[in-house]
């Protein structure tokens, strides 16, 4: 069974009281597959859970919190200091390209910051995260992952 096509007049009226009816600008100089289209997708919206969202993280957020101490996270410089240090880089890569041979390698992906887009009341490092399958992303990092000898192995990607 085809389901109808959703009414114009009353998703415009849904977008005017959303503030959203820009959407609609050009409307008059699409085809009429693409009018169909977008009317579509208009109407898969949950437009009082977008105001809702607006009013609670773009108009009015809540503040971040921040833990008491934040320090940077230690690290190791690109270029070892010394030959101790130089050697157990030389292993560990060793050790990483094993691994990516093994299929037993994560890979975590975080721009910097403080996650404040996503609503995260500290560091992004805090926020769960959930394993993803298949994305465009991850397609383009596995690509550039794997061209070195371990191209055979395929990391484990997670996103937030």
């Amino acid at each position: 069974m085809m389901s109808s096509p959703p009414d114009h007049a009353r998703l415009r009226e849904q977008l005017a009281a959303a503030g959203q009816e820009h959407i609609y600008t050009f409307y008059h100089t699409l085809a009429t597959a693409e009018r169909d289209r977008l009317d579509a997708q208009v109407a898969s919206l949950d437009w009082s859970l977008i105001q809702e969202l607006v009013e609670t993280l773009v108009k009015r957020p809540r503040p971040c919190v921040r833990p008491g101490t934040l320090e940077p996270a230690p690290y190791f410089s690109h270029h070892p200091a010394d030959r101790e240090t130089e050697e157990k880089y030389r292993l560990a890569r060793r050790r990483g390209e094993e691994l990516l041979r093994q299929g037993k390698v994560a890979a975590f992906v975080v721009a910097g910051g403080q996650g404040t887009r996503l609503g995260c009341p500290g560091p992004k490092g805090t926020l769960r995260s959930r394993r993803c399958a298949e994305s465009r992303f991850s397609n383009a990092s596995l690509n550039s992952f794997g061209r070195g000898n371990h191209a055979a192995a395929a990391p484990r990607l997670f996103t937030l």
